[in-house]
């Protein structure tokens, strides 16, 4: 066995709201940091939404691994076949998401090992057996195969799941193409203690956080600060004030140790309820914050389990502004109490409360969540085109509305409604009159009115892309209702 692995990020199908955010997952970048560091392979990383394959490097590979999500897997089946083809005897691995889940489709799609959930242990045993063969491929946890006609799902162990402070930082440096990157990704916990029926985060990394120490952490972004310049960080933490206390460690050495750039994170509304934290967010650079807003439909909070109310989402978004940060608030349509005008409801409490930025999403049933488990055992999902479970389209049949008018009210109209042209200009001219007047907040403001730009070109881009989806959408999925304002937009996707 050669010591060249090439590991592989499918890229995403088409484009969408954060294509113009170069950002690689981190599980490859980690991988690839074991494996050439601790065992002496040479790794290259190909993370398809950076740059595009270099073909001749996969062909020269001894091993091949792929990480794929759900609406990738199309492309990384893709990948399998056109490394087999070349190759039929390099050995391809893959993990991710979508296919510890789905395992078997992924061998059936001619993958020859599947990595189920955290790699990070796994992977390396893997490649040694490969290597060298020794300790019974059965022994190595959570890995799926073929024997023959036969499928071997070696059992979960809790060995696989990992402490943090044992794994090193992903070497972004083996990306190709990683100087294109402006932002830096960083990830300093794993898990999360809420349970929304819609995500896949606790299948994957379990109910149980685990963190690394804030001195690792502010260590990790002293060194990208030396070493890369990046004038952008990203906390990848699925919830980055999970353990407010310990955030308020992080927020606080970046004060100490004067590191200067701005910084986003994902958070939920209670992050609202904490002045402190908000300060030293504010302080520290924090530019803008991803929150899970999910419905304005108590109902529906209800049922995706959030554990939240609008009285604290409308609190949450007042308590951020008042400290002059964005929210970037994201929207889950669809949800079985969902009806057409909760849609129309959605959109009004985010110009009235003048959220800067949103999706808004499609309720999408991911392989692993309770979503996907009770819309299949109900029968409601009618298309499993995984590169069409991308959160932006309908692929299920919702309870108190049809799938076209799910697809019409959370893209064709919501989107336009929030991005309209009049919004943009608005916040153009209010940039100016800001700069004009040396206002400090200018600054924030100017970056409002790109994103705002950016959000509606990138709609009017993808709504073009997606015509024939559309048109078989509303003719098989529509009900006989039809408003001026439908009308109206029936005639742009035509």
């Amino acid at each position: 066995m050669g010591r060249r692995i090439v590991l592989i990020e499918a890229g995403a199908p088409g484009f969408h709201v954060f294509s113009r955010f170069r950002l690689p997952r981190l599980g490859l970048p980690i991988l690839g940091r074991i494996l050439s560091q601790d065992h002496g392979y040479d790794v290259t990383i190909f993370c398809e939404d950076i740059a595009p394959i270099d073909w001749p490097t996969v062909w020269d590979a001894d091993i091949v691994g792929i990480s794929s999500i759900t609406s990738t897997a199309p492309r990384a089946y893709d990948i399998v076949k056109q490394v087999k083809a070349h190759n039929p005897d390099v050995p391809v691995i893959m993990g991710g998401p979508h296919v510890t889940f789905l395992p078997e489709e992924a061998l059936s799609a001619g993958v020859d090992f599947v990595v189920r959930g955290e790699g990070e242990t796994i992977f390396p045993k893997l490649i040694g057996w490969l290597e060298a063969g020794g300790e019974p491929i059965g022994n190595i946890p959570q890995l799926s195969y073929k024997t023959g006609s036969h499928v071997v799902h070696n059992p979960a162990s809790d060995e696989a799941r990992c402490r943090l402070e044992e794994i090193p930082w992903p070497d972004i440096s083996l990306i190709h193409g990683h100087e294109r990157m402006r932002i830096f990704p960083i990830q300093t916990s794993r898990g999360c203690p809420f349970n929304c029926a819609f995500c896949a985060v606790v299948k994957m990394f379990g109910r149980k956080c685990r963190y690394l120490p804030p001195d690792a952490v502010l260590d990790e972004l002293e060194r990208a600060a030396r070493t890369h310049q990046f004038p952008y960080v990203f906390f990848y933490d699925d919830n980055f004030t999970m353990d407010i206390e310990r955030t308020k460690t992080i927020l606080r050495g970046i004060l100490a140790r004067k590191l200067k750039f701005h910084w986003t994170a994902q958070v939920r509304v209670e992050v609202g309820q904490d002045a402190e934290l908000l300060d030293l967010m504010e302080q520290s650079g924090c530019e803008t914050l991803y929150v899970g807003l999910e419905s304005v439909n108590p109902e529906t909070l209800k049922q995706y389990r959030k554990h939240q109310s609008v009285k604290d989402i409308e609190a949450a978004v007042c308590a951020i502004h008042r400290h002059n940060m964005k929210i970037h608030g994201m929207f889950v349509l669809g949800g079985d109490a969902d009806t057409p005008e909760v849609i129309r409801q959605t959109v009004a409490f985010s110009l009235r409360n003048k959220i800067d930025t949103v999706q808004f999403l499609v309720l999408t049933p991911l392989p692993g969540t309770d979503t996907f488990k009770q819309l299949e055992a109900e029968g409601r999902i009618f298309n499993y085109d995984w590169s069409l479970y991308d959160a932006h389209h309908v692929v299920f049949q919702p309870r108190e509305m049809s799938p076209w008018q799910l697809q019409f009210g959370a893209t064709l109209e919501a989107m336009p409604r929030f991005y309209s042209r009049l919004r943009c200009w608005r916040s153009v001219l209010k940039s100016i009159l800001e700069w004009s007047t040396i206002r400090p907040t200018w600054r924030n403001q100017f970056v409002l009115s790109e994103m705002l730009i950016y959000g509606r070109r990138t709609f009017k881009k993808w709504r073009s892309a997606n015509r024939e989806w559309f048109a078989f959408l509303r003719r098989k999925y529509a009900k006989s209702t039809n408003t001026k304002l439908q009308q109206a937009a029936e005639e742009q996707v035509r």
